[in-house]
C-alpha cells in the first residue's frame, strides 16, 4: 500500500504490531515523511527490549523530522542508534518506553540539548 503513497509526509500508527520489513518499506517508498508515530500500550517488563522497529527507522527516513514511539520496546542502543543519525530531530516522544528509562544523565542531557520536544518513558500521558 505504501508503494502509492510517494508523497506521504506523516503517518500515524497505533496498537498495530508492525515488522522491521514493514518499516524499511515505509521509509523506502515514502522519502518524504516527516512525521512517523508508531503507538503501542507500553510493556514494563525490562527483559523484552526490542531495537528492531528503532533500527528500521534509523536506516530507512531520511527525512524524519518528528517520531513518536509512545509504548515501544526501544532500548538505549536504538534511542542512540535514531539521535545519531537524525540530529536535527525537531521532536521524539518516548513516554511509556520502559525499556529505555534509565539513560544516564549525559544522554539525558544530549537529548535535552538536541531536540527542541522532547518527552522521555516516565513523562506524563497527559494531552499538553
Amino acid at each position: 500500500m505504501v508503494q502509492k503513497l510517494p508523497l506521504l509526509d506523516e503517518l500515524h500508527l497505533y496498537c498495530i504490531d508492525i515488522s522491521k520489513k514493514a518499516i524499511k518499506a515505509i521509509g523506502h517508498f515514502c522519502p518524504q515523511l516527516e512525521t512517523f508515530r508508531l503507538n503501542y500500550k507500553g510493556n514494563r517488563d525490562v527483559y523484552l527490549g526490542c531495537d528492531e522497529n528503532a533500527l528500521a527507522i534509523a536506516k530507512t527516513m531520511p527525512g524524519l523530522c518528528h517520531l513518536q514511539l509512545f509504548g515501544n520496546r526501544i532500548t538505549r542502543d536504538g534511542l542512540l542508534a535514531i539521535i545519531d543519525k537524525y540530529p536535527h530531530l525537531e521532536s521524539l516522544d518516548i513516554r511509556n518506553c520502559f525499556q529505555a528509562a534509565n539513560l544516564e544523565p549525559g544522554l539525558v542531557r544530549r537529548l535535552s540539548q538536541q531536540i527542541g520536544y522532547l518527552r522521555l518513558p516516565y513523562d506524563s500521558t497527559e494531552v499538553d
